[in-house]
């Protein structure tokens, strides 16, 4: 807990304004912010769980939920930041970041908002509701889900054991425990062209507009989650599957890892009560 305040206090520094006080009294800065952000750094370790540093100590912070929440809620006032945004590429060799900023408002929407995604979450990344998940090629299979929650300390998304098999059958992935050091399975990065797309429908959902509907006409919104994200290299033509079973457990939520984010952003506002998925 130490840790993240002490981030959240002298990280937002940098957005400090003077003030001024009658009879020349001492005051400590109130901190303040402006668009665009303030951004900080992810570092993924050899366990694939991204962290942020501290700005005064050598030790990090896990990325989840419940770290940026504690960002959130143990600001200060005047500061008021209450959006965070999360950027991970596709290559997880390449630089990832968050951005924490304080302008969150339908009046003055999120960077990029026009290509956003938006469902309305009390806690942000937590109970997206849904009304199905599938997986398609061409045709689609489907079963009914109600809802998923962003998972951000592990790479791996967890989905329903009826999805999950059909996925097996289309990957055919060796579980090869000792050399991927993940115990997951390994697939042919060549093949990736041939998977099928991980997704989500979401009903009908707020579109950018207020009571646009991101679907369009009737049709339902969805999140598609693509192969180049599911799938990680860890070598010369090997690929890993970050895809697990939830297994039979009825009405458990679908888990996505950080994996469903690679390569599209992802904004938790926590001001207007959403969660945002880029396109």
């Amino acid at each position: 807990m130490a840790t993240i305040l002490n981030f959240l206090l002298f990280s937002l520094t940098p957005f400090s304004v003077k003030a001024f006080y009658p009879h020349n009294e001492q005051s400590p800065l109130i901190p303040t912010l402006t668009p665009p952000t303030f951004i900080v750094p992810l570092i993924l370790d050899n366990h694939l769980t991204y962290h942020f540093p501290s700005t005064t100590s050598s030790t990090t912070t896990p990325l989840d939920l419940q770290a940026l929440h504690t960002i959130i809620s143990a600001s200060a006032p005047a500061s008021q930041p209450n959006l965070i945004s999360i950027d991970i590429p596709l290559d997880t060799t390449a630089p990832a970041s968050l951005s924490i900023s304080a302008a969150s408002t339908r009046v003055f929407p999120a960077p990029d908002d026009h290509e956003m995604t938006w469902l309305d979450t009390t806690r942000p990344g937590s109970n997206l509701a849904l009304s199905q998940f599938g997986i398609r090629k061409g045709g689609m299979v489907s079963i009914e889900a109600r809802s998923a929650r962003l998972a951000l300390e592990t790479p791996f998304l967890s989905v329903p054991v009826e999805i999950y098999n059909i996925l097996l059958m289309a990957t055919h992935p060796v579980f090869d425990h000792e050399n991927t050091g993940l115990g997951e399975g390994v697939v042919d990065c060549a093949a990736l062209s041939r998977f099928p797309d991980l997704v989500l429908g979401l009903g009908m959902q707020r579109g950018n507009d207020e009571g646009e509907e991101s679907g369009g006409d009737g049709e339902e919104g969805e999140i598609v989650i693509t192969p180049e994200q599911y799938v990680m290299r860890v070598g010369e033509g090997r690929c890993v599957l970050l895809v697990r079973s939830l297994g039979r457990v009825e009405g458990e939520e679908v888990v996505l890892g950080w994996a469903a984010v690679r390569g599209r952003k992802v904004v938790l506002d926590w001001g207007n009560g959403r969660t945002g998925f880029g396109w």
